[in-house]
């Protein structure tokens, strides 16, 4: 998850590039398996996770694929739906506030000789994996986007993660049951990433394809709350 210097840093190197847009919105899928970008998880309490050469790195990837996005840019037909995940997300923390869907944009290009893209929004932690996992991974967003993928050919599907909560995620629910409602896909193991991820993109798909909505005239709206923090002494 990105700070805001790190937001402001991918938008400059947008600009830099010379892509001159109203709006640059910055997001990231909360991964709990991949390198520490906030800075709160190094070796010991008195030691920074954040490095900032791979911010950097991360930065300039972000920006040249922006670039590569306007680029491409083509008319598109807007397709969306949601679909009810509920039994996939828990809530942990009181008070208990959940969203059960899971929303699917489709883009389908004009042109056939154009690319489309699918893009899936979906409210929950990516921490399948557990606390205790020290390999790099996408978590069930990757399993999502392959799966989104193998049910909708010749699509890129892009995954981003809506509302949270304190705190939306997977942890205590059964994803896997036996026959006897034993869970086979426990918390902290590939088995369960991958089932939440396919799970997730079925819905989703099934959503798509049972109830298809196709707004007239599609409007994007943004607004912006400036907040204060105060910083406390530890």
């Amino acid at each position: 998850m990105p700070h805001q210097q790190d937001a402001q840093r991918i938008r400059r190197k947008v600009r830099e590039r010379g892509v001159e847009l109203d709006h640059i919105v910055v997001s990231s899928t909360h991964n709990h398996e991949s390198k520490d970008t906030m800075g709160i998880w190094g070796a010991s309490v008195s030691e920074t996770g954040y490095d900032d050469a791979y911010q950097d790195f991360v930065a300039d990837q972000a920006a040249a694929a922006f670039a590569d996005a306007v680029d491409a840019l083509h008319p598109v037909v807007l397709t969306t739906s949601q679909g009810d995940a509920s039994h996939l997300v828990n809530d942990t923390r009181l008070p208990l506030v959940g969203d059960p869907h899971i929303t699917i944009f489709q883009f389908d290009a004009v042109d056939p000789a154009e690319d489309d893209v699918t893009w899936v929004v979906w409210g929950n932690h990516p921490e399948t994996l557990g606390g205790d996992n020290l390999l790099v991974s996408a978590d069930y967003p990757g399993a999502l986007r392959k799966e989104v993928e193998a049910l909708l050919p010749g699509t890129t599907c892009v995954f981003s993660n809506g509302v949270l909560g304190g705190l939306t995620t997977t942890i205590g629910l059964t994803i896997c049951p036996d026959a006897l409602g034993n869970e086979t896909c426990p918390q902290g193991t590939f088995a369960r990433a991958e089932a939440v991820g396919a799970q997730a993109a079925r819905i989703a798909v099934d959503a798509l394809l049972a109830n298809p909505q196709r707004p007239a005239a599609p409007t994007l709206a943004q607004a912006t709350t400036p907040m204060a923090f105060r910083r406390l002494p530890i």
